[in-house]
Formats: structure tokens, C-alpha cells, sequence
């Protein structure tokens, strides 16, 4: 998928997840409850909206309606909500983390963003807490 018009620039989609992320509500909440430290030693980093963009154009596809998203490492939500932006479905995407901070974090943010984008709300389930490295981890 494409997210940049031909000079260049951010299309509707890329700039709306620009402007969804970087906005100050998104970022103020962002690290609340995971001080540096402990972000560190779990190893979690947030994707920024700009490499977003870059994951998404990299599918081999036009659009993301009907079809299921998966993000094993969700962290924040930030890629999921990029992906709504993109067009999938609130009902299709689906995320995991190891911090149950984390995911309660992600599912409030995206929940916001739906609240933007005029999209249902997701159901808690569909952020998980396990480890995506053992082949248990979503039963």
C-alpha cells in the first residue's frame, strides 16, 4: 500500500496516521506507568509514526479492509492504529505483548483511535499478554 503521492508527500491515510500518533493526547499517554528503566530491561520500543508508514507500504497489497492483522509484539498499539488508519478493520486486527501494562495500554489507545476514525471498538481480547517466542502463546 502507498501512503505517499507521487511528489512525494504524505497522501490522506499516511497524514492521518501522522497526525494520529504524533498528536500530543497519543504521545502524552504513551509512556504513562513504564518509566525508562523498566522499558529498557523489557526491551520495548515504540515505533514511531514515520516507520509505521514504512512497514505498511511494504505489504504486497492495496488494501487492508476484510483482511486479519496480526502484530505479535504490539507494545503501544502504534502499528495497529496505523493499520486502521490504512483501512483495516477494528474488528480484524489483533495484537500481543509480554507487559500486561503494555497491553492495557494498547488497547485504550487504540480504542481512542477508533474514537478518531469512527470506528467500532475492539474487544479486550483482541490484545493478548504472552511471549510471541513460545509456540503457546495465544492459547
Amino acid at each position: 500500500m502507498n501512503l505517499h503521492n507521487d511528489d512525494g508527500t504524505l497522501n490522506e491515510a499516511g497524514q492521518k496516521i501522522v497526525d494520529i500518533l504524533d498528536s500530543k493526547e497519543f504521545m502524552s499517554d504513551l509512556y504513562e506507568g513504564l518509566d525508562k528503566k523498566t522499558r529498557d530491561e523489557l526491551g520495548q520500543f515504540y515505533t514511531p509514526a514515520k516507520i509505521c508508514i514504512q512497514m505498511i507500504e511494504m505489504f504486497k497489497t492495496t488494501e487492508f479492509s476484510g483482511k486479519n492483522i496480526l502484530d505479535p509484539c504490539c507494545g503501544s498499539g502504534n502499528l495497529l492504529i496505523a493499520m486502521l488508519a490504512a483501512g483495516a478493520d477494528s474488528d480484524k486486527i489483533y495484537g500481543n505483548d509480554y507487559d500486561e501494562r503494555a497491553v492495557k495500554l494498547c488497547r485504550n489507545r487504540i480504542n481512542k483511535a477508533c474514537d478518531i476514525l469512527g470506528k467500532l471498538h475492539i474487544r479486550d481480547w483482541q490484545i493478548h499478554q504472552g511471549n510471541a517466542l513460545i509456540p503457546d502463546c495465544l492459547t
